[in-house]
């Protein structure tokens, strides 16, 4: 029986591949992860001049100066250890610089300019967890409106008010002020269907209407018509959108073209409303549409937007389309904006195509390591959410971009081989990998965790076709249920890495996963074995090993939720060690939905471990230390700030046992530094957070007590300190975007080529003539790396709309990754890279033939 079920799946396999392979060519895109969901989408009331868009992406606030091509993360003072939930902002913003923004825990934010510094404004408030602030609309007025996550609204005016509750029992989902004349009025729904009225900015309320079946009124939207009468949408949870013309006292539902029982999200109009009465409306499941007659009719425009899968899964259970936004002068730029699970969507033309934003750019650093060979010549390594590797060394600091043999370039920490130096080893980790390199990064090899079978094969296949036809799930699910066995099924995710101190002599290596435990191998990655499933499937967040390891067999870990963990022999046992980490246990055993770091816990071990027994623990709790061996644990208190901070980055003096120095970096505080083991804390580098870097990861010169250099990164940027870290400076570098990633857009034919000698170890080719591959970019400079080879032709390039240069392909002799076209000193902001296929060649080429393999853009 087994047999022929195999045969009966095999065939089925056939079957599909034909069927893919007829349908190939209609698809030209690549795969999307589900890592960017927008909670929450602002433009600026002066949006054509300034450009400004607010967004709340994976628990941060961003912020965009030139229209969403260029992110930078705001994070001075937001120490939020929750949710971030709604922006509300300042209709007179150009003048006051105000926005709001609530959390589900942490209560409400406010900056008076333009988001470089946050201030708490709790004050009044009976509940923490809110979930939506609203703004006047009118520009002299200044209440504001905050929702409770569950019930309750408040409301406050002015600077320093205090909050005031207004509507107690109710959970508000939507809140719209009237436009100016009707400056006093507002709107709120609730999620019963009730729709409330105020005519005093929201003092006092009474329920107007109530409407039974609708289910949450998610969206209130309100205009004018040509007497002047407001006019009021409202989008609900089950019917569509309905429409009043009489202050609510009565409904209609203008539904025709929408989907039934449209849920719909959110509401925009016009900001001309009166005169070019167009209305736009997001749902669930089904994109965008429109109406240009006042709701009478509406058309569908998904052209360009993506969903995910996850967005339904039990997990998560969110809409895939969310906050529609409209520039103010939209009847002049077209622009309109749309959040959603799968990103931020822009659409800047009247036919509505949508085109996918980077919103969390691929430069965002995702691991960070440094090794020190002699005084001022560390060599820095990061890794990155989706631009691969980068290496540099020296004073210099020219970085060299180490992609050759990956296959993924959304990478999980890095680490160097403690004889680097000499042999040239690092090690990285993607999606079921260990990345080794033996030659100083120039080319990375790849080891399965678990290694690969012809069922593991069958199902990549079968995946990739599902993809390719756009039925991912349930099918996804269902092949893999019936082909791979249990511990194909749970292949794990490595994203974190230690190395053993002896690791020149004993090739150890431990790797913590995403939900699989910890792993440890003992010949330099090649294989690995699971040492220790893990609990419950929870992340490992923070590796630490003893610098003795090879007598002591000590090493520490935490996991997601459960705190910190120690084994004495090498990994075979493990005991929990959280005695004097009370928050721990009040923890629980809630779901990490978009991978909330508020439970990670971070560990560094003291150097001289072995006689002092001191670490250092950080969390959103604050800062905890032992000396001994991790037994028992105290809260450091060495300033007020610590007290209760929320520590993101620590390191420890190679040097400790002298100097006593520590470095910690506060969410929303910025960098403190000890010189007396955590006995007191003074506040370093304040230039850093005011211009809102985050430090994650700090590392401290092997030579520190005579180069004073130390190292730290936020997500954002690398920076060096050349005086105990008093001082900072941002070591500039490029990012990479290979041929597959999503910014990238193709036009025409293309066929993708792999081989592992290429970046990322693909290749784009295209012989069709007039055939292009375009890419937005933020920068000074930009490079074209492909290929030169005897069959190759000439590619046109043209740089913002302007024709440059041709470009010849052709070389006697094959050159991989090569820099055929780079341009520098661009003015910094967005530019457009096109290619374009000339369907010319060289006398001497055997083809017409281009070639995409990546490009690199400069700061």
């Amino acid at each position: 029986m087994k047999k022929l079920f195999s045969i009966r799946i095999l065939k089925r396999f056939v079957l599909l591949t034909a069927l893919w392979l007829s349908l190939s060519f209609a698809f030209n895109c690549f795969a999307h992860s589900p890592h960017d969901v927008i909670d929450s989408l602002e433009l600026s009331p002066n949006y054509e001049e300034d450009k400004t868009i607010f967004i709340i992406i994976s628990d941060h606030l961003r912020k965009s100066t030139d229209g969403g091509y260029s992110w930078k993360e705001l994070s001075n003072g937001l120490d939020n250890k929750y949710l971030l939930s709604s922006i509300a902002i300042s209709p007179s913003f150009k003048r006051d610089k105000t926005l709001y923004l609530s959390s589900i825990g942490d209560g409400v934010y406010c900056t008076r300019d333009g988001g470089n510094t946050w201030q708490k404004v709790n004050q009044g408030l009976d509940s923490h967890n809110i979930g939506l602030v609203a703004f006047a609309s009118v520009a002299d007025n200044k209440a504001v409106l905050a929702a409770g996550d569950q019930k309750g609204l408040y409301r406050t005016e002015g600077k320093n008010a205090n909050w005031h509750k207004v509507i107690d029992q109710a959970k508000i989902t939507s809140l719209t002020f009237y436009p100016e004349p009707e400056n006093g009025f507002v709107l709120a729904g609730d999620s019963l269907g009730n729709l409330y009225h105020s005519t005093d900015t929201g003092v006092n309320w009474e329920i107007v209407f109530k409407g039974e079946r609708w289910g949450s009124i998610n969206s209130i939207a309100i205009g004018s018509e040509i007497s002047n009468q407001p006019i009021i949408f409202v989008g609900t949870e089950n019917r569509g959108v309905l429409k009043s013309i009489d202050k609510g006292a009565t409904f209609m539902p203008v539904n025709k073209g929408l989907p039934d029982q449209a849920n719909i999200q959110s509401l925009a109009l016009t900001h001309d409303y009166k005169t070019n009465p167009i209305i736009f409306a997001s749902t669930w499941q089904q994109a965008v549409f429109r109406s240009v007659d006042g709701g009478k009719n509406w058309e569908k425009y998904a052209k360009g937007l993506t969903k995910n899968s996850q967005a339904d899964s039990d997990l998560y259970r969110s809409p895939h389309f969310r906050d529609i936004r409209i520039s103010y002068s939209s009847k002049k730029d077209k622009t309109i904006f749309l959040g959603g699970f799968n990103g931020l969507f822009k659409a800047i033309n009247a036919d509505m195509d949508w085109e996918q934003m980077e919103t969390l750019p691929l430069r965002l650093i995702k691991g960070f390591s440094v090794s020190s060979s002699k005084r001022h010549h560390s060599t820095i390594a990061i890794v990155t959410y989706g631009g691969g590797a980068y290496i540099t060394q020296g004073q210099t600091y020219k970085w060299r971009i180490a992609n050759k043999g990956l296959k993924r370039t959304r990478l999980t920490d890095i680490d160097f081989a403690p004889n680097y130096e000499s042999v040239g080893t690092l090690y990285s980790a993607h999606k079921y990998c260990i990345l080794t390199s033996d030659n100083y990064g120039h080319s990375w090899k790849r080891n399965l965790i678990v290694p690969e079978s012809w069922r593991t094969e069958l199902y990549s296949s079968l995946r990739s076709i599902f993809r390719k036809l756009r039925m991912s799930n349930p099918f996804n699910e269902i092949a893999r249920d019936l082909i791979l066995n249990a511990s194909e099924k749970t292949k794990p995710y490595p994203s974190q890495i230690v190395i053993s101190p002896n690791f020149y002599k004993d090739k150890i290596i431990f790797f913590g996963t995403r939900s699989n435990g910890i792993y440890k191998s003992f010949d330099g990655g090649i294989t690995s074995t699971c040492i220790w499933e893990g609990i419950n499937g929870k992340a490992v967040t923070s590796l630490a090993i003893s610098p003795e390891f090879p007598s002591d067999k000590t090493l520490f870990a935490s996991f997601r939720g459960k705190g910190i963990y120690r084994t004495n022999d090498g990994g075979d046992t493990w005991k929990a060690s959280n005695n004097g980490l009370a928050f721990v246990s009040d923890w629980g055993n809630s779901p990490d939905v978009h991978a909330i770091t508020r439970k990670d816990t971070g560990i560094v071990i003291s150097p001289t471990f072995k006689t002092d027994k001191t670490l250092f623990a950080g969390c959103s709790e604050g800062l905890f230390k032992t000396t001994d061996g991790a037994r028992h644990w105290e809260m450091v208190e060495g300033s007020a700030d610590l007290e209760n901070g929320y520590v993101i980055g620590m390191a420890i003096s190679p040097n400790y046992q002298n100097d006593q120095t520590i470095l910690v970096s506060l969410r929303g505080k910025g960098l403190f530094k000890s010189i007396n083991g955590g006995a007191t804390f003074n506040k370093i580098a304040s230039e850093g957070v005011q211009v809102n870097y985050a430090i994650r990861w700090i590392e401290f010169s092997k030579f520190y007590s005579e180069d004073k250099m130390v190292y730290a990164a936020s997500e954002e940027e690398v920076f060096q300190s050349e005086d105990r870290g008093n001082t900072w400076q941002i070591i500039k570098r490029p990012v990479r975007y290979d041929n597959h990633r999503e910014v990238i857009r193709y036009k025409g034919r293309w066929k993708i080529l792999r081989d592992e000698n290429f970046s990322a170890s693909r290749i784009s080719i295209s012989d069709t003539t007039n055939a292009k591959v375009r890419l937005n970019f933020v920068g000074s400079g930009i490079s074209w790396i492909g290929m030169t080879a005897d069959d190759l032709g000439i590619a046109k390039i043209y740089l913002d709309n302007k024709f440059l240069v041709d470009v010849d392909q052709y070389s006697e002799n094959q050159n991989l990754m090569a820099t055929l076209y780079t341009i520098q000193n661009l003015r910094h902001g967005p530019h457009t890279i096109v290619i374009e296929a000339s369907g010319t060649k060289n006398r001497a080429s055997g083809g017409k033939r281009i070639v995409i393999d990546a490009f690199d853009v400069y700061p």
